[in-house]
């Protein structure tokens, strides 16, 4: 299992302390058996910071690439990000997100999925620490556009995860936007 620390897209000087005293790291095998049925990764969300602050649920600002070995091919999730998604209804865990969630734990304690997904703003205390375990089981053909099973391969990897304030009564939202790239990933049959 390799582990990668997430580095900031953009410049951090002017955002507060709050927002600064997240961290995140994503834990991944290199090697993975494509009958797991997808590429599975750990994405762990950390803060230290000395005052509660909550945010807007990390999922819904996950976003990922795969690109195969040869650089032929991209692949990219099939759905809209679920803010920009008119949603009158809950939240479906299985059919509205980019990915699988296999598991969510929050300092060690499993937490039920359908209520993490539906809740659109998480609070975080100093020392807190989530990980999302994930699984990318399909991207969109980029002739058809109908969600396919990610074939066997070799694939770099990039994420992007944004923490965005929720509570905008200081001025403006405050928000940060991780990346980490060039995660290789080989999947195949075992």
């Amino acid at each position: 299992m390799k582990s990668i620390t997430f580095s900031d897209v953009e410049n951090t000087d002017d955002l507060n302390e709050d927002i600064k005293a997240f961290s995140a790291t994503v834990n991944i095998s290199e090697a993975q058996s494509a009958s797991n049925g997808g590429i599975r990764f750990e994405l762990v969300l950390e803060y230290e910071g000395s005052n509660d602050i909550a945010i807007h649920n990390p999922l819904y600002f996950v976003q990922y690439v795969l690109k195969g070995s040869d650089a032929s091919k991209s692949f990219k999730g099939v759905k809209p990000p679920i803010p920009l998604i008119n949603r009158k209804v809950p939240i479906d865990e299985s059919t509205d997100l980019n990915f699988d969630i296999l598991r969510i734990t929050k300092n060690g304690a499993d937490l039920n999925i359908k209520q993490q997904v539906n809740m659109p703003i998480v609070t975080f205390r100093k020392g807190d620490k989530q990980l999302y375990y994930l699984q990318i089981s399909k991207h969109s053909d980029e002739q058809t556009g109908k969600p396919e099973k990610i074939p066997e391969g070799t694939y770099h990897m990039e994420l992007l995860l944004s923490v965005v304030q929720s509570d905008t009564t200081q001025g403006d939202v405050q928000s940060r936007t991780f990346k980490v790239q060039e995660i290789s990933v080989s999947f195949k049959k075992a």
